[in-house]
């Protein structure tokens, strides 16, 4: 995109919040090219989970507790590849 001059940098200074992301996430060489910034990180993380506290005697503290026979067809997840993948992997380790 950039060889056929598709996108321009970004002028990160107009963007108020820009300075609060974190470099490890705003200093991304996926977002970076010679010094110009052609990208923001707008999203990180997976989708945050929600427990029902009134269905367990103790609420779980571990994600593998979506793993737990007991909970068959009371468990959902999001219709998404890539977060059952990243669930997965952290409950494996």
């Amino acid at each position: 995109a950039m060889a056929e001059k598709l996108i321009q940098p970004i002028d990160v200074s107009k963007i108020p919040n820009y300075a609060d992301i974190s470099p490890d996430k705003s200093g991304s060489p996926m977002l970076d090219h010679d010094g110009k910034v052609y990208g923001v990180p707008w999203v990180w993380g997976l989708t945050a989970l929600a427990i029902n506290e009134k269905s367990f005697d103790t609420p779980p503290t571990s994600i593998t507790e979506m793993w737990n026979e007991a909970h068959k067809g009371r468990v959902v997840i999001r219709d998404d590849a890539v977060e059952a993948i990243q669930f997965g992997a952290i409950a494996t380790g």
